[in-house]
């Protein structure tokens, strides 16, 4: 047996266990964070192919690859907010729903209130709006509006989202007075940030001037109508049908104005583009002959 009598000696073999020790520590922390590099590059790239899976519309694909994304990082916010979203595309809300409560859960206990809280609160209101459940939806879109505009801006595209989601369910509710001022701050920002013949920005002129129509305000409803048919007609491969659809609330709106002449010319537009893409029998073609022939009706004395 050989005994370590020198005190410098022993501090010295001391130091070298200790500084091998730290190196074993290292090393295995080395390991440890190259491991969770390479899971989170793994779910990152799962999470970029349900994207593009969801863009081409194959949703099931999207929803794989989201659920394999979460299986290595269980709290992965944007691939639990995507996955809900997918399921609501293929209209499955009870799954939908679960994934977002999970979601919530994590983003409860770790206090965070960014865009992506936003987005998981935005999805459930998405999901209560399905089920019929309009007031319960509107205070969900609420609370994700206001994290957008601290975090985003008013003049977000994702802020000028929701607060559109909230417009639609006024306008379903027929309390106009409140979409319209919604509708319209949400046109502001998208001219501001959308290409000038966007369909997003026809839409929404499209949903205005429905709004103004309903409320019997025809000058501003023709105005909107107007400026949506312009967008839309600019719009390659546009479904002919946005358009005929168009033509049809003007002509309405002349008869109610008492223009037979504008009232019959709109009319006959709707009436040639409905008859060529759906034929004679369907439901708004022959609405459109019942008022051309009302137009026609001879003045009675």
């Amino acid at each position: 047996m050989i005994y370590i009598n020198n005190k410098s000696f022993k501090l010295k073999y001391i130091h070298v266990l200790i500084s091998i020790a730290l190196v074993l520590i290292l090393v295995s922390c080395s390991e440890s964070a190259s491991v969770k590099a390479m899971k989170l590059k793994k779910a990152e790239e799962l999470y970029m192919s349900a994207i593009k899976s969801g863009d081409n519309q194959k949703y099931y694909d999207a929803i794989d690859s989201c659920q394999k994304a979460i299986e290595i990082i269980p709290n992965y916010l944007d691939a639990l907010n995507y996955l809900a979203k997918m399921y609501i595309y293929v209209q499955d809300d009870i799954s939908a729903k679960d994934i977002l409560d999970r979601a919530l859960a994590f983003e409860d206990d770790e206090n965070i209130k960014d865009d992506k809280y936003a987005m998981t609160l935005h999805y459930l209101a998405v999901i209560f709006e399905n089920r019929g459940e309009s007031d319960k939806a509107l205070d969900y879109y609420f609370e994700a509006a206001a994290i957008r505009e601290q975090v985003l801006g008013t003049e977000n595209a994702e802020t000028a989202r929701t607060y559109y989601n909230i417009a639609v369910i006024y306008a379903k509710k027929d309390v106009y007075q409140l979409a319209i001022p919604l509708y319209e701050k949400i046109l502001s920002i998208y001219k501001n940030k959308l290409y000038e013949y966007d369909p997003r920005i026809a839409e929404l002129c499209y949903n205005i001037a429905v709004a103004y129509l309903k409320i019997g305000m025809f000058e501003k409803s023709l105005e909107y109508h107007f400026e949506a048919l312009e967008i839309y007609s600019k719009i390659i491969n546009i479904d002919e049908l946005y358009i005929g659809n168009i033509y049809y609330n003007i002509s309405i709106i002349y008869y109610y104005m008492n223009d037979k002449e504008n009232a019959l010319k709109y009319a006959q537009f709707a009436y040639d583009i409905r008859i060529k893409k759906l034929g004679e029998n369907d439901r708004r073609t022959i609405n459109i002959k019942v008022l051309i022939n009302e137009i026609n009706k001879p003045k009675e004395d």
